[in-house]
This record gives structure tokens, sequence and C-alpha cells, in this order.
């Protein structure tokens, strides 16, 4: 494959088209007593779910555990998800929501056993789909008895249309193929037909021998992007504890190899960009001193750096998190550098954009002496950014001393 490199043009501050809006907020405006992380979007950025201890961002919140919370922007409501059919809290907390396009359904992962029938794992973590339109919530990491796997199930994503939901576990007894060696396996489940796939496998049915991580999914959920030390996949690896990308098609139930020794990963709606991390090896002239975000397009095959400083040099701390747009147009990281823009950045961390079209980089948040932004993620359509901060003066009544949600639509 060839490879790019890419300097943004400069590093700008946010334009009037980011300006941001909370989201952890309670009815009334007033940001949560807690921090909150980990936001999913829907297409147009109307729901946003994420997790927070917080107690005060709905009435009647006392199990003092952090929960899976769904704002509706346009209704300025927010509803605690990660509850039972009766409205009883989990008994220990939840994590990691991913919501579809239409804000239908939130997944999830929790270590609560009382939000479901049939998790008998006890305090190993499960996956659970909350349907907004019915109120019921679905345990998904579930073997052929429908009960909870024999051990835990974590980090969902899920499909922009709301069908499949791809996840890791070290259950062994959520399929066949797995068997005495569980590892931590990529699994992919059809909310229509309830069936468990086994996604960290290749062609000649070889299943990872070693642990998955940094799990992403196409829009239709034909594609699933991972990542894994794995030494047998996909004609194997050199036993040296790398990681390798690999993109798994529902089509050929199997994982193809995309790039070695590679980091995280986020798929474009129908697949054909990938962000990844890496330090260039085997992509560039020379590695990176510090982990970069490059952008895969699977047509051309070619690999492009996109996380350059305002003068076009490599920052000069590690760029993290990267998540593509659904057209490919936008990549978004996090870093400590203090390189990014002109005029110095501080010493914490901060949230980027990068425009591909444009060839620019702009600072959405963070990145200064005084506040940090980290976790940035797409709505479905591409159309908003939202992102974690403890700046207190993006919006009105931010007084925690945290970090919140907020959402940027972009221009």
């Amino acid at each position: 494959m060839a490879a790019t490199v890419t300097s943004a043009a400069h590093a700008a501050e946010p334009s009037p088209d980011t300006s941001p809006s909370a989201v952890s907020i309670t009815s009334d405006g007033h940001t949560g007593n807690k921090g909150s992380g980990h936001a999913s979007a829907s297409d147009d950025g109307r729901y946003v779910a994420f997790n927070s201890p917080s107690t005060d961002l709905v009435p009647g919140d006392v199990n003092d555990n952090t929960d899976i919370f769904l704002r509706d922007r346009q209704t300025g409501t927010t509803t605690l998800v990660s509850v039972a059919a009766d409205g009883t809290q989990g008994n220990a907390g939840s994590y990691g929501p991913t919501i579809s396009g239409d804000g239908r359904y939130v997944a999830y992962y929790t270590e609560s056993s009382n939000l479901v029938p049939g998790d008998d794992n006890g305090s190993a973590s499960d996956v659970l789909v909350y349907d907004r339109q019915t109120g019921t919530t679905t345990l998904v990491s579930a073997g052929p008895d429908h009960t909870s796997g024999n051990s835990s199930s974590d980090q969902p994503v899920i499909s922009a249309d709301g069908r499949h939901i791809a996840f890791f576990s070290t259950a062994s007894d959520l399929g066949p193929q797995v068997g005495n060696r569980p590892s931590i396996q990529v699994y992919l489940y059809d909310l229509e037909d309830q069936h468990i796939s086994l996604v960290s496998q290749d062609a000649a049915g070889n299943v990872a021998n070693r642990p998955t991580t940094d799990l992403d999914i196409s829009s239709d959920g034909r594609y699933v992007t991972y990542t894994s030390w794995a030494t047998n996949l996909a004609g194997g690896r050199p036993d040296d504890f790398g990681r390798d990308l690999y993109l798994y098609d529902r089509d050929s139930a199997s994982s193809n190899r995309l790039v070695t020794s590679a980091y995280s990963s986020s798929i474009s709606a129908e697949g054909r960009y990938i962000a990844f991390e890496s330090v260039g090896t085997g992509i560039l002239p020379a590695p990176l001193n510090n982990l970069g975000v490059f952008l895969l397009d699977r047509t051309t095959g070619t690999r492009t750096l996109v996380s350059a400083a305002h003068d076009g040099t490599e920052p000069n701390k590690p760029a993290l998190g990267a998540v593509i747009s659904a057209d490919g147009r936008y990549v978004s990281y996090y870093t400590s550098a203090k390189n990014m823009v002109a005029d110095g950045s501080g010493w914490l961390t901060g949230v980027y954009l990068y425009d591909g079209q444009n060839r620019t980089t702009t600072r959405i948040s963070g990145g200064t002496d005084t506040s940090q932004a980290l976790w940035p993620t797409f709505s479905r359509d591409g159309s908003h950014l939202a992102f974690a901060s403890s700046d207190p003066n993006l919006v009105p009544n931010d007084a925690n001393n945290t970090l919140d949600i907020f959402i940027s639509r972009l221009g």
C-alpha cells in the first residue's frame, strides 16, 4: 500500500460552527455534580448517551453508581437508561453506551446483576441493549440457554441501523468455536434474530489466540474493525507482542489483516475509511517518535498521517482516541502535545479535529494549562462532534470543576 503524509495547513481555534452545547446537565441546565464520559450521539446529534456517577441528573438517582443516561437535546430531557423493567436502579456500575442512528437503541455494559432476567454470573460484566421505543432491556451477551456468559463481556458498539452489536468477551460459552481458549474475543450479536457470531477468527477458522481490543462497526453491521495481539490470524505474525488491525466481513464470516503494528480503530459508515493509531512502521520512511493518527482508504490503499502540528511537524506527544466521521471527511483525536497550535498549547490534553477536505486541524476544546478535553466521538451522520471537557467557560452554569459532555455542530 502507498503511504502519504498530510500536513495541516494550520491549527485554528474553534469557529462559530463548532460552538459547543452541554449534554450532561440537569433539567434546569446545570452540569452534574460529578464527572461524565463516553458519549455516543445519534444521527443528527439529537440524542446523546453517556455514563456518569452524578446523582442529580435525574430525580431519585440513589444507587450511588455510575449509570447510563440519555439526553434528548430537542426536548431538553435526561433519562436514566440503566434500570430494570420495573424501574429498579442497577446494583453496580454501568458503562460505555453506544447509540443507534435513530436514537432508538442504546447498548452498554454493566456489572449490575439486577437489570435483566438470566443475569446469573455475579459481578461479571454483561452487555445489554435498551429499546427506547418499547422501554425494554435485552441481555446481549447470552449463551444458547439465554443466560449470561460465564465470564465478562463489555465495550459494545452498535451499528447505525441498530441491528448489530459487536462486543468483547472472555466467556467461553457464547459459541462453540472458542471452547477452552476464551482469551478476549470479539462477537457480533444480531438483534433481529438474536444470534451471536464469533468475529475474531480468520477464513481458515483460526480463533484469536491472544486478546483483542479497539472495536468499531460499520453502519449496516457488515464490517467490524478491531486490533489484536493474536499470532495465528490471517497467516500469522511474529511472536513479538505486536498488535495488528483487522477487518471482519460479515458476508465472508472472516477477518483479514489491514495494518501491522496498529492501535485503535474507527470505521466510516460504508467501511471505506478507517482511522487508526501507529508510529508508522512500514508506512512512513522513518517511524514517528510517538503514536500518530492515520487514515486508511481501503479503495485506493493509501494510508495518510493526519495528526500534524501547526507547522506540519510531528506532535511532541502521542495522538490518541482516533475517531472518523461517517463520510470519512473528519478525523478527531486527543493529545497533550504542546506544539499543536501556533501560540503553543498547554500541558493538558485537548481534542482536535482534522478536516480532510480543507486539510486543516482545529482545536475543539482543552489543550491549555487550565482545561482538558478527551474522548471525541462523531454523531452517526458525522454532523456533530461530542467530547468530554473540564473547561468551565464553554457554557454557563458549569461549576463542577470536572469533565462534562459537550456536543458541537460541525460546519
